[in-house]
């Protein structure tokens, strides 16, 4: 798989469209999308030496989906020493009823 160049992560509405709708197709009762704060990805941010957000899915102990955002470095290493968060708002139930994603 190509690894993105540092700072090129943008894709088209269609591509983005493409890969959630592929997504829904094959996990048809998945979550769809998680809500993070801006305040959450800003204390993650703030973390000395950070230069990103890595994000992992996990699962909790009752079977809700996790969704683990991690500050990484200019080396690409985790910042496990810094904030780590989770606890999104699930989409379902709370999605953008008028979102093409």
């Amino acid at each position: 798989m190509p690894t993105p160049e540092k700072d090129q992560h943008e894709i088209t509405l269609d591509q983005a469209q493409a890969l959630t709708r592929a997504f829904r197709e094959r996990n048809p009762q998945s979550q769809r999308a998680g809500h993070f704060s801006r305040r959450a990805i800003e204390k993650v941010l703030a973390h000395p030496g950070c230069e990103g957000v890595r994000i992992y899915h996990g699962v909790h102990a009752d079977g809700r989906p996790a969704l683990v955002v991690v500050g990484v470095d200019a080396a690409d290493k985790d910042l496990v020493d810094g904030p780590v968060v989770d606890e999104h708002k699930p989409c379902p139930p709370y999605c953008d009823g008028g979102s093409t994603l």
